[in-house]
């Protein structure tokens, strides 16, 4: 893979330095919180810090003071994020000692945590989103927005306690979304893990690579690499599917439903 180079000076955030927690999972607005551990950077004490929440075409904006001195707000509701989705998140630090301010240093496309059962912290590599009308669909899986997505039909009763919970549901569904994921990184030639470790293509090879069996993806572009890409990505599935138990799962609750 080509990797980018940085002319413009701006400093590159890791998102580890600013994580993003969501509080109010399942009501709208939602709410964050963010810390910051910027020290190190050597940014000016004077330049501004704002955190950008956005989804598609909802977007706020919030002044958290400058480098030498936090301000945090007391209102960080997300009133214009359209309910149901998931916000991303983007930290700048902006030198406003010219006319027009620069931009310094940046984190983009934070992946928020969030409360689970009011007191269990986690973080996930992929969002479910309640908010869409899929027609006569039942899921589908958007990578448009900077994280992968499982977006569920919001016309189905129940639908959020099914794609969290129900097992057949994550039997059948999961394997596939896996698949279509590390397909689309290998057709966006994202293969290199080590290119940008926190970025989403790097953790999911992680993830998988992980897994027993499975290790790193071939690189290449010929069309020998391209069929070992093919089997690798199934032996990813399949290794997902194992380390789940999704076919026992899944039996059990054939059986339960034939008693």
């Amino acid at each position: 893979m080509i990797r980018k180079l940085n002319f413009t000076g701006r400093k590159k955030i890791p998102r580890s330095r600013v994580p993003v927690t969501l509080f109010n999972v399942d009501k709208h607005p939602l709410s964050f919180d963010v810390q910051f551990e910027l020290s190190d950077l050597n940014l000016s004490p004077e330049a501004l810090i704002f955190v950008e929440a956005y989804k598609r075409t909802s977007y706020m904006r919030f002044s958290f003071g400058t480098i030498g001195k936090f301000t945090i707000p007391s209102n960080r509701s997300l009133v214009d994020i359209e309910p149901g989705v998931i916000p991303l998140f983007r930290v700048k630090v902006v030198d406003e000692t010219s006319q027009q301010g620069r931009i310094i240093a940046l984190a983009d496309k934070i992946l928020p945590k969030g409360i689970d059962e009011g007191t269990r912290e986690k973080i996930s590599l992929l969002h479910v989103e309640f908010s869409e009308d899929l027609g006569g669909q039942i899921w589908k899986l958007d990578l448009s927005g900077g994280w992968p997505v499982i977006q569920v039909n919001n016309q189905i009763d129940l639908i959020k306690e099914i794609a969290r919970s129900d097992m057949a549901f994550i039997a059948l569904v999961y394997p596939e979304v896996v698949r279509k994921i590390l397909n689309h990184i290998i057709e966006s030639d994202e293969i290199d893990p080590e290119l940008d470790e926190d970025d989403w293509p790097g953790m999911w090879l992680n993830f998988v690579g992980s897994m027993p069996g499975v290790g790193s993806p071939p690189s290449g572009r010929d069309a020998s690499i391209k069929n070992d890409q093919m089997e690798w990505i199934e032996s990813a599935v399949q290794a997902f599917s194992n380390k789940w138990h999704l076919l026992d799962q899944y039996q059990k609750l054939q059986h339960q439903g034939q008693e």
